[in-house]
């Protein structure tokens, strides 16, 4: 699509904004105009956008934005429109993904510094690319960070329909692991888990899509079973550039392997906020988009 204007002839880029957190009501459209690119950003005009539970928890306030008002969103798959100074490994007319901060992905189009740009092979779309960043990123976290799974390691995978689990069982296959995947929610899924890991096995608890999580005594990850708990962020682990570029070099391996996100619903940018109100109400399968 292209750029709509102001009468200064300003490129503008629609946007979903909030003024503060809330509920899904808090989610507004706005038209916005849009500087041109500083010294290490790109004017990205995107195709496709992810939706991921972080949104829902910026939304609520749960994990707070730095400032108001603000662009949701942590990920996106476009094409590269402008360059600025020192920018060297994309150019305009490239095809990129990106993920993680600084938020901002509910746009047609926005500024983003370009280390988080990934160039994208032709052979990866930009809506399986959109749908994969972050839960491709976290895959590779947990798989290979959190706890090196390897072939004949047992895994078992909540939420196995969604987006993530999706994407995780089929790349803990893929390394020759055993799956064991469940559906369902509830908050008691993570004390759950803690007695039927076994002994000296690893919980990794991601986001709390079930709600918050009841508090954990350490007592209960030992000494009869000597459970190692981690509860690690995917905005940390790809915070920094070289393992964000290394982790994303290899989920764009595995989507190229044929192991792609199950997409089950594309939403015009404008329903980002009946697209919020379905995930966070159970009502989907696989990853979800946002298309502008």
């Amino acid at each position: 699509m292209g750029y709509a204007t102001n009468e200064k002839d300003k490129p503008m880029a629609r946007m979903i904004r909030m003024t503060k957190p809330g509920g899904t009501d808090v989610l507004e459209l706005a038209d916005v105009p849009l500087p041109a690119p500083g010294p290490g950003e790109i004017l990205v005009r995107q195709s496709a956008i992810g939706i991921n539970f972080i949104d829902i928890y910026h939304r609520t306030g749960l994990y707070p934005l730095p400032s108001m008002p603000a662009v949701p969103g942590v990920e996106g798959a476009g094409v590269v429109v402008a360059a600025g100074p020192g920018v060297a490994h994309v150019k305009p007319g490239d095809r990129i993904a990106y993920a993680g901060a600084p938020v901002g992905a509910y746009a047609s189009e926005r500024l983003l510094p370009a280390a988080r740009a990934i160039p994208l092979p032709p052979a990866i779309t930009d809506e399986v690319a959109a749908a994969a960043m972050v839960k491709g990123l976290t895959a590779h976290m947990l798989l290979t960070r959190v706890y090196r799974v390897e072939a004949g390691t047992w895994v078992l995978v909540h939420g196995a329909a969604g987006g993530l689990g999706s994407l995780l069982t089929a790349w803990a296959k893929r390394l020759g692991a055993r799956v064991i995947g469940t559906v369902g929610s509830g908050g008691e899924t993570l004390r759950k888990t803690l007695a039927c890991v076994r002994p000296f096995g690893t919980v990794a608890s991601i986001g709390q899509p079930a709600g918050p999580i009841p508090p954990i005594d350490v007592e209960e990850l030992g000494p009869k079973r000597s459970l190692s708990l981690a509860r690690p962020s995917i905005m940390a682990y790809i915070s920094d550039t070289e393992t964000y570029r290394r982790a994303a070099a290899d989920v764009l391996a595995v989507l190229q392997d044929g192991i792609a996100p199950l997409i089950g619903r594309s939403y015009p940018l404008a329903e980002a906020a009946a697209a919020q109100a379905d995930l966070e109400a159970g009502r989907t399968t696989g990853s979800l988009l946002l298309v502008p």
